[in-house]
């Protein structure tokens, strides 16, 4: 094999794998507002880098019937997607005026309720529409001050 084709091979390869990485970067919410319900200021998760370990965090199917969810108590969640919002996480003025209602999908954060461990679900949602978060995302909402856990009511 030549010189020039064994270089052309290792420069395709090259593109092959930077372009693969990109790819994953992509995969991330600029920003995900936790309102209602259990909460009573809003909070927004603004640096993408999490906003990726997070959504990462709840890649696994949860089999759970809707009955069981009926009457837990959840927090509403607006995902922010998409170059429309990239400037968001650096203007706090924007951040104070936007409205859970603008993001681009949304859903619901149950935390886990006696025996019942933590779902999230989504309203719109490649994949499945309920499922569960590890232990990692869940860190990181404890880290807001997102509650993870509600005690049971007797």
């Amino acid at each position: 094999m030549s010189f020039y084709r064994k270089l052309f091979i290792l420069c395709v390869a090259v593109i092959v794998v930077a372009s693969l990485g990109r790819q994953a970067d992509a995969a991330a919410p600029w920003l995900v507002m936790f309102h209602g319900n259990l909460l009573q200021n809003r909070i927004v998760l603004k640096d993408w880098h999490e906003n990726q370990r997070l959504t990462l965090s709840v890649a696994e199917a949860a089999n759970v019937p809707d009955r069981d969810l009926q009457d837990r108590p959840y927090i509403e969640v607006a995902y922010f997607w998409g170059p429309d919002w990239v400037n968001y996480p650096s203007d706090e003025a924007s951040l104070k005026k936007l409205e859970p209602q603008a993001g681009n999908q949304h859903g619901r954060f149950y935390p886990a309720y006696g025996d019942a461990e933590a779902i999230v679900t989504f309203e719109e949602a490649s994949g499945p529409l309920k499922r569960k978060m590890t232990p990692a995302g869940l860190e990181i909402l404890a880290k807001y001050g997102i509650p993870i856990r509600v005690a049971k009511a007797n």
